[in-house]
């Protein structure tokens, strides 16, 4: 017993009072540190349990399945009709200052082309009243007018003088090349409005029709045949550049209104006047009216020639036919 006493313990002083050990103490210091430590950190831990167990936990939610919504049928809307009323036109500038504009929208020309269908229908063998009804007309697309006045550059409107095509509904003719092949073509040049603003006061000269429009119309024949009542006659034709009107009658209907007497040039060159022609064209925004667009349009081609038509020379023939076309105008002028 004295011996553990001993080790904890040694005589401090002369009155017999003992003292701990220093090793006894510091022992105790660190034992209490411990204990202190360790309470704190289950104090902690405690405190952790519980304000995990008062804290709700987060219900995560499975994602909900993705349900397309029916989308409605979209209901489809016709394309808005072409304005057939001249006002709701825009005539915009091909050229900068030039009185022949370009019509917008572009679906104007659709009526004008139809017209100009049967134009090149009658240079290639169809009869007035063939290409007439394979194109839907109740009525020849021409006028028969002497004079048409048109806007210009520099003098303002003035007239010109034009001629038009024997309307005879079986008058038959071609316009053809060295190999056979149609050789007349159109192309839109320009169109404008037929009237003047004056002041206040606007000034109407287009005949009745409110907008008219110029083409040219490249024949690049060698030959023409002609064909009337069971007559028929070939003759040379220079290639030319002539120049034809039409006008607007309303309704997207257009009318031929003549070929200008004054306005025809000599073709030199022919592929110039073809790359001409596509120029112009495509500033319009459409294309040359040829043979071969109205074939591609309207499954139009030309009418065989006749057999032997090289042989159709004799003067005696083309006298027949001319007395058939007079006599055919006379007899619609007489009352």
């Amino acid at each position: 017993m004295g011996k553990l006493r001993d080790f904890f313990t040694y005589p401090g002083d002369i009155s017999g009072r003992r003292k701990v050990r220093t090793y006894i103490r510091v022992t105790f210091f660190i034992l209490v540190a411990l204990i202190v430590f360790l309470a704190v950190a289950l104090y902690q831990q405690a405190q952790e349990r519980r304000a995990m167990t008062a804290t709700k936990p987060v219900v995560v939610e499975p994602s909900p399945t993705f349900t397309p919504i029916a989308q409605p049928t979209p209901t489809i809307t016709p394309a808005e009709a072409c304005p057939l009323d001249p006002s709701d036109w825009t005539m915009a500038d091909t050229f900068p200052d030039d009185v022949f504009k370009r019509i917008e929208p572009v679906c104007v020309y659709d009526g004008l082309a139809r017209a100009v269908a049967w134009a090149l229908a009658i240079h290639e063998g169809y009869s007035r009243q063939a290409a007439a009804d394979a194109l839907g007309f109740d009525e020849f697309p021409m006028v028969r007018m002497n004079q048409v006045t048109i806007a210009t550059n520099l003098q303002g409107p003035m007239p010109v003088e034009v001629y038009y095509v024997p309307p005879v509904p079986n008058f038959t003719e071609w316009f053809f090349d060295g190999a056979g092949e149609p050789a007349v073509s159109f192309a839109l040049r320009g169109c404008f409005r037929t009237f003047t603003i004056v002041g206040n006061e606007k000034q109407d000269w287009g005949d009745g029709y409110p907008v008219v429009c110029k083409l040219s119309m490249d024949v690049e024949a060698i030959n023409v045949l002609m064909c009337l009542d069971g007559h028929c006659y070939t003759t040379p034709y220079p290639p030319a550049r002539l120049f034809v009107l039409y006008g607007y009658m309303g309704n997207g209907n257009w009318t031929w209104l003549g070929t200008q007497n004054d306005l025809n040039l000599d073709i030199d060159d022919a592929q110039g006047m073809q790359s001409d022609r596509l120029a112009i064209s495509d500033l319009h925004g459409i294309v040359p009216w040829d043979a071969a667009w109205l074939t591609q349009t309207y499954q139009l081609e030309m009418q065989s020639l006749p057999e032997n038509w090289q042989g159709f020379t004799d003067d005696a023939e083309i006298q027949a036919i001319m007395s058939a076309i007079n006599s055919y105008l006379a007899g619609e002028t007489s009352p």
